[in-house]
């Protein structure tokens, strides 16, 4: 039996309209300063200096079946271009589907 992929809390995401709404100028400036010490502490350690990452809100209503998707490709890595395939011709039919239903 395949083990289900568990959520785990392990990054930290900070909305910058968040940041220039509710924190001084000082507080920017020190967040700056952290931020730019990871980045080069990241990159002695020869990673990339920023990671990107594609983040969904677990409020909306679409964010377990992002989670269902990648949990899906996390165990059958093989199926990738095929799933991505599949998803794309999906919402293709789907956005047809809505603009008729607009």
């Amino acid at each position: 039996m395949t083990k289900r992929i568990e959520k785990e809390d392990r990054h930290l995401v900070l909305k910058r309209q968040d940041i220039t709404s509710f924190l001084s100028e000082e507080q920017i400036g020190w967040l700056a300063g952290i931020i730019d010490t990871i980045a080069k502490a990241r990159k002695q350690k020869g990673k990339q200096p920023y990671n990107k990452y594609i983040i969904v809100n677990e409020d909306e209503p679409y964010s377990e079946v992002i989670f269902w998707i990648i949990s899906i490709a996390t165990k059958t890595p093989w199926m990738i271009d095929t799933m991505v395939y599949k998803v794309k011709s999906s919402l293709g039919n789907i956005e047809s589907l809505a603009r008729t239903r607009l």
